[in-house]
């Protein structure tokens, strides 16, 4: 049985036992349900890193005031480095609760819940410490996810530049083994070198590279060891 059956099951006993639970005490398990689905399908988004990060912010910000007891009253802001996301109803009120997100020590962001008009007093101004704690563990998740889209963004980045420099490797490659042919061909025109080793090195170091030699037969003169 998953764990929200269990809930829904200690929730039907309750409201069938009049002479121990109370209105109120139903209104709190209910309400800690909502708190529970909201967290897990938040924990659930943030699981993933296939979706980009704007998509997924967004998505948060408008599953999070499922959490709150007054939620069709509530709104939801995240800002994250230069990127704000906000719920499609948000206005900045007076009755604001936030946490902030971070990686590591260090801050990077802030999580944002408000609702739109004055609500009862409760254990923190019109919120309760249940929304408190749902607020700062959902905040906590949301670093960790940004920071391992950071590492992510990191391998992703070092991997292109690493195949940038094997590509640039491979043609300054190419570009030094012409220059070895012309300096050994060189070497030989000024008799520093045989013609016979100068052509047997220019064949090595053409099938080191990985390239079939353009002649098939020792060259005889100097004109046909110099055609490439």
């Amino acid at each position: 049985m998953k764990a929200l059956d269990v809930i829904d099951t200690i929730l039907f006993e309750c409201w069938n036992i009049e002479v121990i639970m109370t209105d109120d005490t139903k209104k709190q398990l209910e309400q800690l349900t909502h708190q529970i689905i909201c967290d897990r399908t938040i924990s659930k988004l943030l699981s993933g890193t296939h979706k980009e990060v704007q998509e997924v912010l967004n998505t948060l910000v408008h599953l999070l005031p499922e959490g709150w007891q007054y939620s069709t009253e509530t709104c939801a802001r995240v800002s994250w480095n230069d990127m704000v996301v906000e719920s499609v109803n948000y206005e900045d009120t007076p009755w604001k609760q936030s946490t902030q997100i971070y990686s590591g020590d260090d801050v990077i962001g802030t999580l944002e819940v408000c609702y739109l008009k004055e609500m009862p007093k409760a254990q923190e101004g019109p919120f309760t410490v249940d929304e408190r704690i749902l607020l700062d563990t959902v905040g906590s998740e949301l670093g960790n996810y940004l920071e391992r889209r950071l590492i992510l963004q990191l391998k992703n980045q070092q991997h292109r530049e690493l195949e940038l420099y094997s590509s640039l490797l491979r043609h300054d490659l190419r570009n030094d083994v012409g220059v070895i042919v012309g300096n050994v061909v060189g070497s030989a025109l000024m008799g520093l070198v045989s013609w016979s080793v100068a052509w047997r090195i220019r064949r090595t170091v053409w099938k080191t590279n990985g390239s079939r030699p353009r002649w098939t037969a020792l060259g005889k003169t100097r004109k046909e060891i110099l055609t490439f």
